[in-house]
């Protein structure tokens, strides 16, 4: 999707819409449109007036012009309470809107920049408009049959309007990270979205290598052999019931020569059965989805070497099918970790911490300075925190106030959760090390206190994504399905990092 800026007069614009934004109650409509022409605001106006158009947050309203501007049509979009109002409001009144007029068949709009009373004429107003446009726009159809009839329907070109004489400074970068964040972690929606049979450890094994090999990377992609030589217990563990062989891959983005790595490691469950302990046949077709966090770190490597972040990022992805077999793991058995630990795998529906201990463990090779991991882990965190964000806890303060703050700035937001000791006793085995299950309680925060027996002294902050990764039911910008998760926290993390 294109787009493009525009600062000339409005009335000239030739367009097939153009979108502008109203508060909840106002009656008002925007000194663009009341300098243009007198008749197109008084029926607006009237409108308002009467009721038709409330403002309330997703309400749209398009209206002909009857010719009296350049413009065929306008889209009224409501963008809630003044006193709400914020950056991941205007995201989702433009991915809302964006979406609208996609479905009316038409392929290109223009979008004000301008509301009542409050200016968001800015660059940071920019990226939220064209992020939530692109990632209203997304849609997972890849597998579905062309109509002939009635061909796909998508918007080709969006152009901000500024009523702004003179040009916005740095808006056009600012243009230039919305497209990049919402196209990678559009990319991440389509691994996702995938089924299973598509994608398995060797296809996303292969599109790391395709990423790595665009933007000249270091990618390494560990087979079966490799991890019997490292000893890692857990991913073998873990897919020794599957026919898909297990992958590791390490995908490094290192524009400093010197400076600090950070690790990024995430689960890669291609299909989650639960292996023996097998789950419920009702919604299991969703647990394609297991792999996100591993698809959040390649979406967030995509970004950051389109952007050319300065910052050293190594990006881990264990990736393992876990099925039933005669050959897979069973609840009792013993396993050993790379790092030496010996876990008690009491249930081996459990499996992404036994993988990540594995990729934590590796991560210490790189000496980071720090190691976020990200895992669709626990249905536990699905029920303490529902699906508008995601479950965080670690040992580092400050990464997870700045990790918090990452996530009120693009809307990809977390939520900090305790690890104390308390939680730690709770995974105590008689037989191993450690048990990879709790006794039942704080399922959530068991399953980090266990992950924190393979970081060592490392900096690390671990992100349970299960809620917000994955929607039943469409909401704003995002539709059912995939969502992405992940990738505007992290791409925002290391943009904003000093």
């Amino acid at each position: 999707m294109k787009v493009s800026v525009s600062t000339g007069k409005i009335e000239k614009i030739r367009e097939e819409v153009i979108g502008f934004g109203l508060f909840q109650g106002e009656k008002k409509l925007e000194r663009t449109l009341k300098e243009v022409d007198s008749h197109l605001h008084g029926l607006v106006q009237d409108m308002l007036k009467q009721g038709d158009f409330n403002g309330k947050m997703g309400k749209v309203l398009l209206l002909p012009t009857q010719e009296q501007i350049g413009a065929r049509r306008i889209l009224l979009v409501g963008l809630g309470k003044k006193k709400n109002f914020s950056l991941e409001k205007l995201r989702q009144a433009s991915g809302g809107a964006a979406a609208y007029v996609r479905d009316q068949g038409i392929e290109t709009f223009t979008v004000v920049m301008e509301a009542q009373g409050l200016d968001i004429s800015s660059i940071d107003g920019a990226r939220a408009i064209i992020e939530g446009a692109s990632l209203g726009l997304y849609k997972f159809d890849k597998f579905k049959t062309p109509d002939k009839e009635e061909p796909r329907k998508s918007i080709s070109e969006i152009t901000l309007y500024t009523p702004e004489k003179r040009k916005i400074p740095g808006i056009k970068e600012a243009i230039k990270i919305g497209a990049v964040v919402s196209h990678a972690t559009n990319f991440v929606r389509d691994l996702v979205d995938d089924p299973a049979n598509e994608a398995t450890p060797l296809m996303i094994a292969t599109t790391a290598e395709k990423v790595a090999k665009k933007y000249k990377l270091k990618c390494t992609v560990l087979n079966t052999p490799d991890l019997h030589k490292l000893r890692m217990g857990g991913v073998l563990a873990v897919s020794q019931g599957s026919v898909n062989s297990p992958k590791f891959v390490a995908i490094e983005y290192m524009p400093r020569k010197k400076g600090n790595v950070f690790c990024l490691v995430g689960k890669g469950v291609t299909f989650d059965s639960g292996g023996i302990s097998i789950k419920p046949s009702k919604g299991m077709d969703e647990m394609k989805t297991d792999m996100g966090g591993a698809a959040a770190v390649l979406g967030t490597i995509h970004a950051a070497a389109e952007l050319k972040l300065p910052v050293n990022i190594v990006g881990l992805m264990p990736l393992v099918e876990n099925m039933p077999d005669g050959k897979a793991q069973r609840p009792g058995d013993i396993i050993k970790i790379s790092n030496g630990k010996t876990v008690e795998v009491a249930n081996t529906d459990a499996e992404g911490r036994l993988i990540l201990a594995d990729a934590l463990s590796y991560a210490q090779k790189y000496k980071p300075k720090a190691i976020i991991d990200m895992a669709t882990l626990t249905g536990a965190c699905i029920v303490a925190l529902g699906r508008h964000c995601s479950g965080m806890m670690g040992t580092d303060e400050e990464l997870m106030e700045k990790l918090r703050a990452a996530g009120d700035k693009s809307g990809d937001r977390v939520w900090q959760l305790p690890l104390w000791d308390e939680y730690k006793e709770q995974i105590e085995s008689d037989v191993a090390d450690v048990r990879n299950i709790g006794d039942g309680d704080a399922g959530a925060i068991t399953a980090g206190a266990f992950l924190s027996h393979f970081v060592g002294k490392t900096p690390w902050v671990h992100l349970d994504i299960a809620g917000p990764s994955y929607i039943r039911k469409p909401k704003a910008y995002l539709g059912k399905g995939a969502t992405g998760t992940g990738v505007r926290l992290l791409t925002q993390l290391f943009m904003d990092w000093k």
